[in-house]
């Protein structure tokens, strides 16, 4: 299995474990061009929830993303945000390891 399919896996286990939690999966793989990807927006107690699912797994979940991430990440949100019309919305990270979801909270520097 290549990175790009390990990736897919682990988001549709993401997906299946945020629906389990009462999250509704508004979007996968959202693109917005040079700005990238966001994994999965979703939708829970009437908040917008960006979710980026990665496959690794550190001590410290915020430490999964680099700098340079956060800020595609951000404008991606942004572009969304303003397109969308959203004034209530957060960002997590769901962390799959070892065929398992092994973190999932959210991320505050957005």
């Amino acid at each position: 299995m290549n990175r790009r399919e390990k990736g897919l896996k682990a988001e549709r286990i993401a997906c299946n474990y945020l629906r389990s939690l009462g999250y509704e999966i508004l979007e996968q793989n959202y693109f917005c061009g040079k700005h990238g990807e966001i994994d999965i927006i979703a939708k829970k107690d009437n908040t917008i929830v960006f979710i980026e699912v990665r496959t690794i797994n550190k001590l410290e979940p915020s430490m999964t993303i680099s700098i340079s991430k956060i800020k595609k990440l951000e404008d991606c949100i942004n572009k969304y945000v303003l397109e969308n019309n959203i004034e209530n919305y957060k960002f997590e990270i769901v962390i799959y390891s070892n065929q398992k979801i092994v973190y999932h909270g959210e991320i505050d520097y957005i």
